[in-house]
C-alpha cells in the first residue's frame, strides 16, 4: 500500500523566539527537499507572535505524519489545547529541544504522547534517550545564512571598529546563556577607547528590568559596552549581526545555539564555550572554542535540576581569543569563511532535508 508522503507541521510559527525558529527552519528543509506538508500555528507562548510567517502549506493537517515543535515541558498542554484526534492515527514525532546532560523525569512523562522524538543536536539526543522510551534521533537544525540589506553602523546607531555581538532571551534562563561572562571578559580582554565594542542584544527586558540593570552595572557602564533590549523584525536582526566582526556565546548550556549556528552562516568567526549542542556543527578549526570546567547547576534555575552539571567557561582564555580576532583579522576571516562553508554544506535546507525525506520514506514503509 502507497501511503501519501507528507507532513503536517504543528508550532509557534509566529513567535519571535528560538522555538519557533526551530519549526520555521524545519519547514524551510520540507520545501527545499520537495516534501509536502501543512503547517499548524500554535500561539500558545509568551514570546511575541509577529514574525512575518504566512506560509500554511495544504492548509489542512491530510497527512499520515505529524512533527510537532513543541517542547516537551509544555507538551501535554499541546495535546489539550489540539485534542487527542490530531494525533490519532498519525504518527507523531516530537521537536524536542533541551540543553544538559539530565532530561527531568516529569518531562520524559511527554514520550507518552510521540512515536518518536527528533532531538535539536547530539547532545540534545543523548541526554532524552536515557529517559525516554521511544526512538530518538539527532536532528541538528537546519541552517540558513539570515537575509537582510547592508546597513551602515550610523543606521543602526552602533560605533565603528571592531564589534563583538552576543544576543539572547532572558526568558532563557539567564545563568545558562550567562551573559555577564561575555562582559567580564570583553572588560578583561579591551581598555575602554581601544577600539572595540560589544553589543549584547536581549529581548523580554521589559519582564526582567533587574536583569538590565545588573548587566549595565557590570559593564561599568563603558561607552563601549552597549546593552539594548528590545525585540526586532527577523530582517533588523539578520542586518544588526551581518554587521558584527565576531559573534561571543559564554554558554553554561546549550541545546544547539542557532544564533551561532547563524553567525557562522554569515561568516563570522565565532567564539564560544566548547560544549553542548553547539559542537554539532562548531569545530577547533572553524571556530574559537573556549575550555570550561564542569559545574553544579544549582538552585533557582528551573527547568534545569539543581545537582545536574553544566560548563563553566573560561573567561580568561575567552578573553584571549577576544584579543585575538581583533590583532589578526586575517585568521578570523580564515575562520569564518571555513565556518560558513561547513554550515552550509552539512547543515544548509538542502542537507537536512534530505535526512527528513530517508526518514519519513522509512516510517510510511
Amino acid at each position: 500500500m502507497t501511503v501519501e508522503l507528507g507532513i503536517n507541521v504543528y508550532g509557534y510559527v509566529y513567535a519571535e523566539s528560538g522555538v519557533g525558529e526551530h519549526t520555521r527552519l524545519l519547514i524551510a528543509s520540507l520545501k527545499e527537499a520537495g516534501i509536502p506538508y501543512t503547517v499548524v500555528p500554535i500561539t500558545s507562548t509568551l514570546s511575541r507572535q509577529e514574525h512575518a510567517f504566512s506560509d500554511r502549506g495544504f492548509g489542512e493537517p491530510v497527512f499520515p505524519v505529524n512533527i510537532v515543535g513543541v517542547n516537551a515541558d509544555v507538551f501535554p498542554e499541546f495535546v489539550d489545547q489540539v485534542g487527542r484526534s490530531a494525533l490519532d492515527g498519525k504518527y507523531t514525532i516530537g521537536l524536542w529541544a533541551w540543553e544538559i546532560e539530565r532530561f527531568p523525569d516529569w518531562m520524559a512523562e511527554s514520550g507518552e504522547f510521540v512515536d518518536e522524538v527528533w532531538a535539536n543536536s547530539s547532545f540534545s539526543a543523548a541526554a532524552i534517550a536515557q529517559k525516554v522510551d521511544r526512538p530518538i534521533f539527532p536532528f541538528p537544525l537546519p541552517i540558513s545564512a539570515p537575509q537582510a540589506r547592508i546597513r551602515c553602523r550610523a543606521e543602526m546607531r552602533l560605533p565603528e571598529g571592531p564589534l563583538f555581538l552576543f544576543c539572547f532571551d532572558i526568558d532563557s534562563v539567564i545563568r545558562r546563556k550567562n551573559p555577564e561572562a561575555v562582559i567580564r571578559a570583553f572588560v578583561r580582554a579591551f581598555s575602554e577607547g581601544e577600539g572595540p565594542a560589544l553589543l549584547v542584544k536581549t529581548v523580554n527586558g521589559d519582564r526582567h528590568g533587574d536583569v538590565v540593570e545588573r548587566l549595565n552595572k557590570l559593564s561599568g557602564n563603558r561607552r563601549d559596552v552597549i546593552i539594548r533590549d528590545g525585540y526586532l523584525s527577523a530582517e533588523e536582526q539578520a542586518a544588526l549581526m551581518d554587521s558584527c566582526d565576531a559573534y561571543v556565546s559564554l554558554h553554561r548550556a546549550e541545546g544547539f545555539g542557532l544564533t551561532l549556528a547563524e553567525a557562522m552562516a554569515l561568516g563570522k568567526p565565532v567564539i564560544a564555550t566548547g560544549y553542548s549542542g553547539n559542537l554539532d556543527f562548531m569545530t577547533p578549526t572553524n571556530s574559537y572554542l573556549v575550555p570550561y570546567e564542569m559545574v553544579s547547576v544549582g538552585s533557582e534555575c528551573e527547568p534545569y535540576p539543581a545537582a545536574a552539571k553544566w560548563a563553566e567557561p573560561d573567561i580568561d582564555a575567552a578573553a584571549e581569543l577576544m584579543r585575538r580576532v581583533v590583532a589578526d583579522p586575517d585568521e578570523a576571516m580564515r575562520v569564518g569563511l571555513r565556518g560558513r562553508i561547513e554550515v552550509e554544506r552539512l547543515h544548509g535546507p538542502a542537507a537536512r532535508g534530505r535526512v527528513i525525506r530517508e526518514r519519513l520514506l522509512e516510517v510510511l514503509s
